[in-house]
């Protein structure tokens, strides 16, 4: 058996694709690219691709991984190439590399997220950099989010799952980078860091004018 990890970026209208049905085009692409995959062992077995974060809907991706393994040996170049021209427009193969000798998943590994968060030009007529360091003096950031398992609404802090956030004017635009920590020691969504920064900032938004893309995951 082969282990292997490749990048790939999810652009355009495919960022509304949900994971399972992302996962169902990856099946498709691999299964008419006629590369085997290996299957799990049991009653419903599966193919052992392994997302080691799935994106939120809506979110673009600028280098995501995946990990796969197959039956035999392949060169990762022709990977690449075989499943890029099986896939839909918006997600483009990267890179592939061989992780024949390791035995841990990368999601184990898993650390830090960093994202790109777009913000609306018009929101903003202050010094938008500076204000986004006033946030980060700040020793606790709440927000609220949904506690599933309790059925209610709690409110957490969420600044110690903030690494870095620097704001930046991209084209006129206010951009926001976030490395916020991701993985089983803790993680958080951007979608938090958006509440808490229009919060603090007082200004009113629409959700759907502020684009989100995940530009890489840190591994350990």
């Amino acid at each position: 058996m082969a282990k292997y990890l490749l990048f790939f970026e999810k652009r355009g209208l495919i960022k509304y694709t949900s994971h399972l049905d992302l996962l169902r085009i990856f099946k498709r692409a691999f299964n008419k690219a006629s590369i085997q995959l290996v299957y799990s062992e049991g009653f419903n077995p599966h193919p052992r691709l392994t997302f080691c974060q799935p994106l939120s809907l809506g979110f673009e991706g600028a280098y995501e991984p995946l990990e796969f393994e197959t039956p035999e040996e392949y060169n990762g170049e022709d990977l690449m190439m075989r499943l890029n021209e099986n896939l839909p427009k918006g997600l483009k193969i990267l890179k592939v590399q061989s992780r024949i000798e390791e035995k841990r998943s990368i999601a184990k590994t898993l650390n830090k997220a960093c994202y790109k968060i777009r913000l609306s030009g018009s929101l903003f007529k202050e010094d938008f950099p500076f204000l986004v360091k006033q946030f980060m003096t700040l020793k606790e950031i709440t927000a609220e989010r949904q506690n599933k398992k309790r059925k209610r609404v709690e409110t957490i802090n969420i600044r110690p799952l903030i690494v870095e956030i620097t704001g930046f004017y991209e084209n006129e635009t206010p951009v926001l980078n976030c490395i916020l920590r991701a993985g089983s020691n803790g993680n958080l969504s951007p979608e938090l860091v958006i509440l808490s920064f229009f919060k603090y900032a007082k200004v009113d938004f629409v959700r759907n004018e502020i684009q989100v893309e995940r530009l890489y995951l840190e591994f350990e």
